[in-house]
């Protein structure tokens, strides 16, 4: 088990590792042309309101990383969610932490359980709170979680968070969020990546230079006026080449936008 003190938040975050058993098949998306910023949401807590959200959060960072790897995305498999959702709550419920339950059942018994057939890997994760981006930082920087994060041979994923953290035997329970990444090597028909949560690194910039382009804008108008009221000539004539020169660049931007943006949600 990798992980130790010093969780910012207060309580230890503890992480583990559990290799796929199996490495029957793997069914890769083409990876994603651009590498994204970030994934929308990424930074709110995770709270048990907004449990569903989360977890695609956490798919679309994980399927960022992945496209950076040039490993193609995993979808969310409905069947690998539930055995994820699951194990997070029954660690919580139960007071333990760990890849087998009371009952020593793994990660591939309990997906076949809950209706996946196929070789399961599983990271997971309880810690006092966080955000989806918190929770996928500290599987990243384990470099056993990364490589299950990154692992070509996966093809589809399920991601669980469950209220309360999960304590190790002898320790007491609490306040937390726990949270579970199974991922399997057997494709289903799940299509949902995610990505519409994407942040394009060229929506960013052309959502930025919209806001720059405006301020010009109004500065610009705001100098016509100015020089109107002085009865200044050249400066009116310079003001309406920045006025145009705005409006120009703002209608170039709302074009980009809708090519950049749209297709991801925003």
């Amino acid at each position: 088990m990798v992980g130790g003190k010093g969780d910012p938040i207060g309580r230890a975050a503890r992480l583990a590792p559990a290799a796929a058993l199996l490495a029957l098949l793997a069914l890769l998306l083409a990876p994603a042309g651009a590498a994204a910023d970030r994934c929308k949401g990424e930074n709110k807590p995770v709270k048990p309101g907004n449990f569903a959200k989360s977890e695609r959060v956490m798919l679309c960072l994980v399927n960022v990383h992945r496209a950076e790897h040039e490993v193609g995305a995993l979808p969310m498999e409905p069947t690998l969610w539930r055995a994820a959702r699951d194990h997070s709550a029954d660690m919580v419920a139960r007071r333990y932490f760990g890849h087998q339950n009371p009952e020593g059942e793994n990660a591939t018994e309990r997906a076949r359980r809950a209706g996946y057939r196929g070789g399961v890997g599983e990271n997971i994760q309880t810690r006092s709170g966080g955000t989806p981006h918190e929770f996928f930082e500290s599987f990243r920087r384990s470099a056993d979680h990364n490589e299950n994060m990154l692992r070509p041979s996966y093809a589809v994923a399920g991601i669980g968070f469950a209220d309360g953290f999960a304590p190790e035997k002898g320790e007491e329970g609490g306040p937390g969020v726990t949270v579970t990444e199974d991922f399997g090597v057997v494709p289903t028909p799940a299509d949902d990546h995610a990505l519409d949560l994407l942040i394009t690194s060229e929506c960013d910039a052309d959502r930025t230079g919209k806001k720059q382009a405006k301020r010009k804008l109004k500065r610009a108008k705001r100098m016509i006026r100015k020089a109107k009221r002085k009865g200044k000539k050249r400066k009116l004539r310079r003001a309406k080449r920045q006025k145009r020169a705005a409006k120009r660049t703002l209608k170039s931007l709302r074009g980009e936008i809708k090519v950049h943006c749209k297709p991801t949600g925003f």
